[in-house]
């Protein structure tokens, strides 16, 4: 059973949840009609390939040897898109490829009883970015999600810091759970895969 609305918010699976939707970036956050919509901390800009870039570079150059690094970098870009993401303190990482390690600006708390299935918000998805890939609440998690955002449009994308990215939605559970796995009290930021 999907646990909303007044339940929802009586549940307190996220920190100082509001009881409302709330505008920002051309998109809503808080209290939905099934779930709770939230937001990323991080500003996140895609780039896809630009297939006549890298036709030009690969024409212009004769050996690979002749390649610079800064060649060989925008090459890569070109052929493969690139990442941006930017940190609340101005800090920019840039990777190459179409995905990006993001956080929730809100903390989960999520009660024992409930799991946590994490839907994309239509906005996003019509921008051909699939937030919801792979990722889940159990029952018993605390932390700030850690969102892993794949994009696969060819025109630029700039979801900016603060963006409403995630609905979250809750499910109870017909036994308690408690999660007790390497990802508990995640920190407020991204966090890279943990191998065991």
């Amino acid at each position: 059973m999907i646990i909303n609305g007044a339940s929802l918010l009586m549940a307190r699976p996220i920190k100082d949840m509001i009881g409302e939707k709330v505008k920002v970036h051309g998109r809503s956050y808080g209290l939905s009609e099934v779930g709770y919509d939230f937001r990323m901390k991080q500003r996140v800009r895609f780039f896809p390939p630009n297939a006549f870039t890298a036709l030009v570079m690969t024409k212009s150059v004769k050996r690979a040897s002749d390649f610079t690094l800064e060649a060989r970098e925008a090459y890569e870009k070109a052929v493969h898109g690139y990442t941006v993401v930017t940190e609340d303190d101005g800090t920019e990482t840039i990777k190459i490829g179409r995905t990006a390690l993001a956080s929730s600006v809100e903390e989960f708390h999520i009660p024992n009883n409930l799991w946590c299935e994490f839907r994309n918000k239509s906005t996003n998805a019509r921008h051909h970015i699939d937030a919801a890939l792979g990722t889940d609440g159990e029952p018993g998690w605390n932390g700030f999600l850690t969102i892993e955002i794949i994009f696969n449009g060819m025109v630029d994308v700039d979801l900016p810091a603060g963006v409403p990215i995630l609905k979250a939605v809750f499910h109870e559970i017909t036994e308690k759970a408690e999660y007790q796995g390497k990802y508990q009290d995640q920190p407020d930021r991204p966090v890279s895969a943990i191998h065991e």
